[in-house]
């Protein structure tokens, strides 16, 4: 007889086990439907992302870096996104600004230029096709300060297709970040 309470028992514990599996399986899954539901319903968007980026934890680490996400930005910018989000994405460009690019820059004329700028692109149905980083970098030192240059190749397109070529201009800043100090058009196609 004790026999079969043991195998009983054991039985049970089995069977309990099982139940505990089989419910757990489901909460799982059906907390994973509300999330891809949810997920669905507000889909997270490239503008999303580098709105969201966090450049104090995550900033780019070398002038290529920065010039490469800048110009992502700036693609995403100027491809008809919402207003609320023009200038969520604006005030996160401006992270990648040196300290003396934002001074001559203030953020009300920056913000206010920008909407112009972005209305002009939009009559004119103008958008950033592509974009090219050039493959040469010079850094130098001036007076005990490190920059960089980059040049950077635009496609735009508007009626036909033009290439547009900016030339970057970085300084390292005090944290060991670099930043855009400024940049030159260096022709168009």
């Amino acid at each position: 007889m004790a026999k079969g309470k043991k195998s009983n028992v054991k039985n049970v514990l089995l069977l309990a086990v099982l139940v505990v599996l089989v419910v757990g399986f489901f909460i799982i899954k059906s907390k994973q439907m509300a999330i891809n539901k949810d997920a669905s319903k507000g889909k997270v968007t490239d503008v999303d992302i580098l709105i969201e980026k966090d450049l104090e934890l995550y900033y780019p680490e070398t002038p290529r870096e920065v010039v490469k996400l800048y110009s992502n930005m700036i693609k995403t910018l100027y491809s008809g996104i919402d207003d609320e989000k023009i200038e969520a994405l604006a005030l996160k460009i401006r992270e990648l600004y040196d300290k003396e690019f934002l001074a001559h820059n203030p953020e009300d004329r920056y913000i206010a230029d920008l909407y112009s700028e972005i209305a002009i692109w939009n009559k004119a149905n103008r958008k950033i096709t592509n974009v090219i980083l050039g493959d040469k970098i010079e850094t130098y030192t001036k007076n005990d300060m490190e920059f960089a240059t980059i040049k950077v190749s635009y496609t735009i397109e508007e009626k036909s297709k033009e290439i547009e070529r900016k030339h970057y201009i970085l300084r390292k800043n005090e944290k060991g970040q670099w930043k855009i100090l400024g940049w030159e058009l260096d022709g168009t196609e």
